[in-house]
């Protein structure tokens, strides 16, 4: 768009070029009614800082099914459902998968604890969208617990035989988190998590796929849990290697000193 400047002085005519994102801005500006409300954008998903190289779905395959997660974040954010909330309700849906399995509905157990993971991994999208808080920290992670250790109660009821490896199950359930969070405490956070995360071969996807062999192949029950055992002992080793790279490295503040 051109404007042209007269001069008093001078019989010329000066030519400049208003650049048009700034017409479009006081055009704006004087037509308020003209603006229209944008959603906030998601953030992007990125991966922990220094991946684990024998890191699986959760950390290298979350993009495949981020767009899905997006999209049910908005509409809980449109509908006023928070990111607790969301926590909460893949809570109850983890526990009544336990309750199915239990009940002998392997089927609809398996099913009902995949949904419940989907719920479980849309609240920290919703969370990153609306307002991030510690306590949705805190209850995302001993939900996730208590869905793991609903169902493996549900197996011990039904299968007697096996109730001696999960318990063995659980209690390796038990000193993994606690060296996760461990790990989390000691090491500065650069991610988009709330708290440093350690990958690992044996991340959230990966105990779902072992939980649900081991709700719908009961015959070799024992089996697929000792598996779940191995798979977190692995990754218990992994996450020690990784917090010993990580802690090995001078801090960012000593640069700034």
């Amino acid at each position: 768009m051109l404007v042209r400047f007269g001069n008093d002085r001078q019989d010329k005519t000066k030519t400049t070029t208003v650049p048009q994102p700034w017409i479009k801005f006081v055009a704006a500006e004087r037509n308020p009614d003209s603006k229209k409300r944008r959603q906030p954008a998601l953030p992007r998903y990125s991966p922990p800082i220094l991946p684990s190289p024998g890191a699986m779905l959760d950390t290298n395959a979350r993009h495949t099914i981020q767009p899905l997660l997006d999209a049910i974040a908005r509409t809980c954010s449109r509908l006023g459902i928070s990111a607790n909330a969301l926590t909460v309700a893949g809570m109850l849906t983890g526990v009544a998968a336990a309750g199915l399995v239990a009940a002998e509905q392997a089927i609809a157990g398996f099913v009902v604890l995949w949904l419940s993971g989907l719920i479980d991994a849309a609240d920290g999208t919703l969370a990153r969208l609306t307002a991030p808080s510690p306590l949705g920290a805190i209850l995302d992670i001993t939900f996730d617990r208590v869905v793991e250790i609903s169902v493996i109660v549900a197996l011990a009821w039904r299968f007697e035989q096996a109730r001696f490896a999960l318990l063995v199950l659980a209690g390796i359930i038990a000193v993994a988190m606690s060296l996760f969070l461990s790990i989390g405490a000691a090491v500065a956070n650069r991610s988009v998590k709330s708290f440093h995360y350690a990958p690992g071969l044996g991340e959230r996807t990966e105990a779902f796929i072992c939980l649900s062999l081991m709700i719908l192949d009961s015959e070799r029950l024992q089996l697929w849990t000792f598996v779940f055992i191995g798979v977190i002992v692995f990754t218990m080793g992994q996450r020690l290697w990784h917090a010993h790279l990580m802690l090995s490295q001078p801090d960012d503040r000593d640069g700034q000193l």
